[in-house]
């Protein structure tokens, strides 16, 4: 299950293609910030406006890359700047809805109750045994 990666580099940006647990990804940074890796359908929809939806095999994140080079070129070039500001304005507004509390709901409530009761079940269960075989030595 070992990862692996392969980074390139032209004179407008830098792509690495990673693969983890059988996933495979595409992460592109601009030269001027190579610091700056971010995963290549959120910058395409960063541009775009529109996420593409991306396979998990290498051959589909080859074909993502190949089929909007050009875009991922200006984004990462001469439209960095405002790219960059796209990103971390979305960026933001994924934050902010993460730290957002969510209304508790009778469906989230019962399923918690569920999980808690799964995980105690084997306690349960053992005390039981336990309750039992002193019941049943002390006669």
């Amino acid at each position: 299950m070992g990862g692996s990666s392969v980074k390139l580099e032209s004179e407008a940006l830098r792509l690495v293609f990673l693969r983890d647990r059988g996933f495979t990804w595409a992460q592109v940074a601009p030269v001027a910030e190579p610091s700056a890796w971010w995963d290549v359908s959120l910058v395409l929809e960063a541009v775009t406006g529109v996420r593409p939806h991306c396979g998990g095999e290498l051959h589909d994140v080859a074909v993502l890359f190949r089929d909007n080079h050009t875009v991922l070129t200006h984004a990462m070039g001469p439209g960095w700047a405002e790219t960059k500001r796209e990103l971390d304005r979305r960026y933001e507004i994924l934050l902010k809805e993460a730290m957002t509390p969510k209304p508790v709901t009778l469906k989230n409530r019962l399923l918690l109750t569920r999980l808690l009761f799964q995980r105690r079940l084997p306690l349960l269960a053992f005390a039981i045994v336990v309750v039992i075989s002193i019941w049943i030595i002390s006669r």
